[in-house]
């Protein structure tokens, strides 16, 4: 038979897990890299095969070889915060468990967890889209056809006498009773991730303001000696008597060039306030930087083709063009040969989309995690601020950037920004 007792239990088994999760592995999360969603996977797993193997040791019901418990709970969890390859992992472990125990039921175990494995892998790719009431009731209604359907079928099909003298009562308090842990379980398991996305959020954030107040204490200071000394190297590189101590003076006057671009690059981190906004044709304002970049693009044998559907946006001009001018020339010095950039401006509904793709060497997972952060930049002799600056400002205009690369093939930037319906 079973009781509360038996229900509480498992329930304790899947949310143990998940404070375990919590302890021991959440608060340590500084920073959302590729090794750190790889380890992520592997602690996800074994936790979801412990919980899973406390819950078939410690069943709700055992009658005739027929098994039930909650474990198909820490199966969708693992499936998906963990991904597909734990979930088809969590499927073998379970149905190799189940055959070592024996009895009747085993059938019925891989027919009916093979289809809640697939199922679930279907909806997780849409799972991530969706808002936090939407994703409890999509789980719920996941664990509803999980629960009830099986069990209705074993009771219809007379498999198992335990049923038929339970009655409906039993089908039921194991349907609600699963609906309540995995609501429970993905509440927590949400909540945790936004804390930890907050808390890397508060220490990236208190890093830019150290950063900031830093550049902006200092910047203007270096910069008044160095014009000074731009100057003066001007008057050498004009008064040298050869052609040696003029190349040298120019080459001194290039670096103190580099100097004082990657303090105004400094700068502008440290204050990228928007002065002044105004509604845009988005299409005729990117014509215009296509045309203040062709130029440095047909230098470096880069072709830059278009197409340009009109979105209006209303933003600062002069900080957009900042933006965009700098993605473009990070995609042309990406390039290799003879490469080819794509410019492209849509709308779609309440939103304006920038998109800047590129067919040059493409950067690796994890190069692109690090994108927009301080100091990191692919580029030999980059600093990372100008795609910070860029990253900052669009979202002080309300908008987002994505980048997707493929190593050895090319990047693409989208820029999403508010439409002025």
């Amino acid at each position: 038979m079973f009781g509360i007792r038996e229900f509480l239990l498992n329930m304790l088994f899947i949310i143990l897990e998940i404070f375990v999760y919590q302890i021991f592995w959440a608060d340590r999360i500084r920073q959302f890299e590729v090794r750190t969603m790889q380890r992520n996977q592997i602690l996800v797993f074994f936790l979801s095969v412990v919980s899973i193997s406390l819950c078939i040791y410690f069943p709700v019901s055992y009658t005739d070889g027929f098994r039930y418990d909650l474990r198909h709970i820490p199966l969708l969890i693992g499936i998906l915060y963990g991904g597909n390859a734990v979930g088809v992992g969590l499927l073998v472990f379970i149905i190799l468990f189940r055959l070592l125990l024996g009895g009747g039921g085993v059938g019925n175990t891989v027919i009916v967890f093979t289809l809640f494995t697939l199922i679930s892998m279907l909806i997780r790719p849409h799972y991530h889209k969706l808002a936090l009431q939407k994703k409890l009731w999509l789980s719920a209604a996941l664990t509803f056809s999980f629960c009830l359907v099986p069990l209705w079928l074993i009771q219809f099909l007379k498999a198992d006498p335990f049923l038929a003298d339970v009655s409906f009562y039993f089908p039921l308090s194991f349907t609600v009773v699963s609906i309540l842990t995995v609501c429970i379980a993905i509440y927590l398991i949400e909540r945790s991730i936004e804390m930890v996305q907050m808390r890397v959020d508060i220490e990236q954030a208190e890093k830019m303001n150290m950063l900031g107040e830093l550049t902006a204490s200092i910047a203007h200071e270096i910069r008044n000696p160095m014009t000074a000394s731009r100057g003066f190297m001007q008057l050498i590189k004009e008064r040298a008597g050869n052609e040696a101590d003029q190349k040298y003076a120019e080459i001194a006057i290039s670096e103190i060039d580099r100097a004082q671009e990657t303090i105004s690059e400094y700068l502008s981190f440290a204050k990228p306030e928007m002065e002044e906004t105004e509604t845009i044709d988005l299409s005729l304002h990117m014509k215009s930087v296509i045309s203040i970049i062709s130029g440095y693009a047909a230098v470096n044998n880069v072709d830059i083709t278009c197409s340009l559907e009109k979105a209006v946006i209303h933003v600062n001009p002069g900080k957009l063009t900042q933006c965009l001018v700098n993605i473009i020339k990070n995609a042309v010095e990406a390039c290799e040969g003879n490469g080819q950039i794509h410019i492209a401006t849509s709308s779609d509904g309440d939103r304006a989309i920038i998109r800047i793709c590129d067919n040059g060497a493409g950067m690796d997972e994890d190069q692109l995690q690090r994108l927009g952060t301080p100091y990191y930049s692919t580029k030999e002799k980059g600093t990372g601020l100008g795609l910070m600056v860029c990253y900052r400002i669009i979202s002080m205009m309300r908008g987002r950037i994505q980048a997707e690369s493929t190593k050895g093939e090319g990047t693409c930037f989208t820029i999403f920004m508010p439409a002025s319906l």
